[in-house]
């Protein structure tokens, strides 16, 4: 189904619409009414030309009023943390399990 836009807003079908007639009657079924370019143009309706074929993994569509709008992602940055630092023991650690000066006893 043909999508249409009134006033700039955002392309949609037009499925419930209320027309004034000239003679100030107005009428609301849209069965009564063609959905040819010149008769929505009539009723305030723009016909929104075919939404272009888009991945919404990479892209994000919009409408300005007047087009489609398509727009790339912007990639979340990719953090790589930061390794937490390694621990070495000394020789010393290893054999008395403590580098403090003041519980090293040497015999």
């Amino acid at each position: 189904m043909d999508l249409f836009s009134k006033n700039g807003n955002f392309p949609a079908e037009v499925t419930q619409f209320r027309v004034r007639l000239p003679s100030g009657l107005t009428r609301t079924d849209a069965s009564q009414y063609t959905q040819d370019a010149e008769v929505m143009a009539l009723l305030g309706y723009v016909k929104a030309p075919p939404k272009p074929e888009f991945d919404p993994a990479l892209q994000i569509i919009s409408w300005n009023g007047a087009d489609w709008v398509l727009s790339d992602i912007e990639p979340e940055p990719i953090v790589i943390p930061e390794p937490e630092p390694e621990y070495v023991i000394s020789a010393i650690e290893s054999v008395i399990g403590s580098t403090d000066s003041d519980s090293i006893t040497l015999s």
